[in-house]
Formats: structure tokens, sequence, C-alpha cells
């Protein structure tokens, strides 16, 4: 069973300031890889984790 899912795209787009697009379902994912390997387990770490991608 997976776990449940950190962020959703609304959260990601509100909170990194990103219009919608191809690039949220992309950090949708990148976080539910990084969650799924252990790198993110909360939703701080996991906007964290975007902000840093973001740059």
């Amino acid at each position: 069973m997976s776990p449940g899912r950190l962020l959703d795209g609304h959260e990601i787009m509100t909170r990194l300031q990103i219009e919608p697009g191809p690039r949220i379902g992309e950090l949708v994912e990148a976080v539910r890889e990084a969650q799924a390997d252990g790198v993110v387990n909360t939703r701080e770490e996991a906007l964290q984790f975007l902000q840093r991608l973001a740059k």
C-alpha cells in the first residue's frame, strides 16, 4: 500500500505561485517519488523539496 499524498497540484500551485500546466504534474510526481524513497516524510519537507527543485 502506498502512503497518502503529501501535496496536491492545487497546493503546489498556490504555495509556489506556479501557473497550471504540465509542470504541476511533474512536481506532484517528484514529491511522490521522493516520498517513496524516504527523502520527504511530511508536508513541510515536501514543500522544502519543491522549493529546491523550483530554483
